[in-house]
């Protein structure tokens, strides 16, 4: 885990350094060579996973990408702390030092354990907790994967039952305890009175409780909120339909392995996701948000207000299909004069935005074939042809959706197929033709 970002960046060696001095132990050299079941214990995993965590945050920042807003699940929220400003590297790692070890003697207290239950909605599963006792849920995965918690006999009895009623599986997890089960109460408590103590700041970026939904707003909300969630349930479901209310939402896994983002489609099977697990995945991330950046496009595109239609990129593939979006804010020029009374954007300015949606298509696969650097000027591009039709309009302080892929190309000849959309309207649909002319 991680050793592929400790060979290639310099920051990832002095931050796993720093961890193996606190700590007193390498636990650089457990991520790197294991024993697996040595690293897989609970407090092992814990923080090597905050120590990845915050190496890959540290890297994302250093290119620029900074998130509006960070959450956790379960552990995982000490990471998102850490990148909200909360606190530093070093005081996050003791924090989760001492949040396992309490859980860990406290859950030593209960033959305790855990269970995933697939294939049965929350509810069921719910009723049968209640009626077996000593279980309750523990994480709210997907609407059809289900994580209990509790004593070791009434888990498993409560998965007994979940088969019973229709589960596709169930099986026991890894877990040394009974986490977030009111088993871990008294822990809990323990660890706020710690923590109360400790010297941290309030976070400078929205940071979001997977237990309440709502954001940590100060320094002992913060204290507060991680003790609190230690034995409450993971409310995953609820929290990734919340923070992508608008639908718009790119969520960044931030951390070793992909496990998160396979939860998020099974949420919502249209959610924008990024996986950084490792340094693969980290360079392909860094590139992705360098083409979102608007002085990409101004660099790409030679047009400037007011004839500008593209303000970002949504998702990109080299050569094959773009999305991109234009905010049409109430005061746009043209819709002072088109249709005073009921304005609407021009149709010929929405078959505009999606040429230059698809010139920047062209434009950023060239600069991902240069390797990311400013791609040389190759063609000025003309709108040769239009092939539309327009079942709906595009009003005031709408968002148009703007998509392109590229059907062929022959010589300096371009074809894309484009559609333009607001909300679940489709503004404009059909072909249109890019042709290159050399640069002078």
């Amino acid at each position: 885990m991680g050793l592929d970002l400790y060979e290639h960046y310099p920051d990832a060696r002095r931050l796993f350094e720093r961890a193996d001095r606190r700590l007193g132990f390498s636990l650089s050299r457990l991520c790197f060579d294991g024993p697996e079941d040595e690293l897989n214990r609970d407090l092992n995993a814990q923080m090597a996973v905050y120590t990845v965590s915050c190496i890959l945050t540290d890297l994302l920042n250093r290119h620029g990408i900074c998130p509006d807003v960070v959450t956790g699940y379960s552990s995982g929220f000490y990471a998102a702390a850490y990148a909200a400003g909360c606190y530093g590297f070093e005081k996050g790692l003791l924090v989760v030092k001492r949040a396992g070890r309490i859980l860990l003697e406290e859950g030593r207290r209960t033959e305790g354990s855990m269970a995933v239950i697939f294939g049965l909605a929350p509810e069921p599963i719910e009723k049968i907790c209640r009626l077996v006792g000593g279980v309750g849920i523990a994480i709210l995965n997907t609407p059809r994967q289900t994580v209990i918690s509790g004593r070791s006999s009434s888990v498993k009895r409560a998965m007994a039952l979940s088969l019973e009623e229709g589960a596709l599986d169930a099986y026991i997890l890894p877990a040394q305890i009974a986490y977030h089960s009111r088993f871990m109460e008294k822990g809990s408590q323990r660890f706020f009175g710690e923590i109360e103590k400790w010297d941290m700041g309030s976070p400078r970026v929205p940071l979001v409780s997977y237990s309440s939904l709502e954001p940590v707003i100060h320094e002992r909300d913060v204290k507060e909120v991680m003790a609190n969630q230690l034995n409450r349930p993971v409310r995953w479901i609820e929290l990734i339909r919340e923070l992508n209310r608008d639908g718009q939402t790119r969520f960044v896994e931030v951390g070793a392995g992909a496990v998160l983002s396979r939860t998020l489609r099974w949420v919502d099977r249209n959610i924008l996701f990024e996986v950084t697990g490792n340094l693969k995945g980290l360079k392909k991330v860094i590139e992705k948000f360098q083409w979102h950046d608007p002085a990409t496009i101004r660099k790409i595109l030679p047009h400037r207000e007011p004839f500008l239609f593209v303000d970002r990129v949504v998702d990109f593939e080299p050569g094959k299909r773009i999305l991109a979006e234009k905010d049409l804010a109430p005061d746009e020029y043209f819709f002072s004069g088109h249709f005073p009374g009921q304005p609407i954007m021009p149709g010929v300015l929405v078959s505009e935005a999606l040429a230059q949606t698809s010139g920047l298509l062209l434009g950023l696969t060239r600069r991902h074939d240069n390797g990311n650097s400013d791609p040389k000027a190759m063609e000025r591009l003309f709108l040769a042809n239009v092939n539309m039709k327009y079942p709906s309009t595009a009003e005031p302080g709408e968002t148009l959706m703007l998509e392109s892929e590229l059907r062929k190309s022959y010589g300096k000849m371009f074809l894309f197929q484009v559609s333009a959309s607001a909300g679940d309207r489709k503004i404009a649909a059909g072909t249109l033709s890019l042709a290159g002319k050399p640069t002078q």
